[in-house]
């Protein structure tokens, strides 16, 4: 067994000391800029894992498929898991091949996990970019369809097209047996604008009961009682669809509020597992010193 002397020990502690401080003051890119590569690897290689045995559970011909809510909570966690993983691999390989000591392996490897986010978040911005850049391509063109179409039709008709206030305008259009096609749209317009209407000018509501009346073959008065039911009718459809519209726009918030957390969580799990995998992968410092 060898023994080391008082002046190789102390020479031994200072190369060791030596190698701590150098450790503490550089980063090694290239190490780092590996366990990103690896990270991203792992984190892939686990994605496709994933995909592979959650398209084994579907089962077209039977219908005993995962419901749609359980398969994305279940895609959710095994994303989160994968990026952990991933993260403490990339750690580990950065720490490793950076050579640097317990303290500065851990940031080696929080390096390493932050990289690698960045990374993924890139990707995921240009991917989401070009779907995005398609989907608005699309819309415009649809956009510039509709605005031509627009400049012949009342606007109080385009809305009257679909939803509710399309079936109210099918059945004001159903009421009138008499009088051409051209009459009938011009009197059903006139009745749209005047029940969607909270102060419709009375010259307005005259002429639309008038119309109202004459392709109906009823009286003036009833025609006005007409037009006071069909406004009830609008009011109610609009109550509903306002008060649907709140409710998705409160569900939205509370999923799109849940998912920053569960983001937040995530992404704070994978810094730390991105330090403990450059923890776990730090050399001993008598290493390090005996091969300086």
């Amino acid at each position: 067994m060898v023994r080391l002397t008082g002046e190789t020990a102390a020479v031994t502690e200072t190369a060791a000391t030596t190698a701590i401080l150098d450790s503490l003051r550089r980063v090694s890119w290239g190490a780092v800029m590996g366990g990103v590569v690896v990270a991203l690897i792992t984190h892939l290689l686990l994605s496709m894992l994933g995909v592979g045995i959650g398209v084994s559970t579907i089962e077209p011909a039977t219908g005993d498929t995962p419901a749609a809510g359980a398969f994305s909570l279940v895609a959710a966690l095994w994303w989160t898991a994968s990026g952990i993983i991933a993260s403490f691999v990339g750690g580990w390989i950065a720490a490793r091949l950076s050579g640097a000591l317990t303290a500065s392996a851990a940031l080696h490897g929080l390096v390493t996990w932050a990289t690698t986010t960045m990374v993924v978040l890139f990707l995921l911005a240009t991917a989401a970019g070009t779907l995005m850049g398609g989907a608005l391509g699309f819309l415009g063109n649809t956009l510039s369809g509709m605005g031509e179409a627009a400049k012949v039709v009342a606007p109080q008709l385009g809305a009257a097209a679909q939803g509710p206030l399309g079936e109210l305008r099918g059945e004001i259009e159903g009421a009138m047996q008499s009088g051409t096609p051209a009459d009938r749209a011009r009197t059903a317009a006139a009745t749209i604008r005047v029940i969607t209407k909270n102060d419709a000018p009375q010259t307005e509501q005259d002429q639309a009961a008038g119309g109202v009346a004459q392709l109906t073959g009823i009286s003036q008065e009833e025609a006005r009682d007409r037009l006071n039911q069909w406004r009830q009718t609008y009011q109610r459809n609009a109550a509903e669809i306002e008060a649907k519209a709140r409710a998705t726009a409160e569900a939205t918030a509370r999923t799109v509020s849940r998912g920053a957390f569960a983001a937040f969580v995530a992404l704070l799990l994978g810094a730390a597992a991105g330090a403990l995998g450059g923890h776990i992968g730090a050399p001993r410092a008598e290493t390090v010193a005996r091969l300086r």
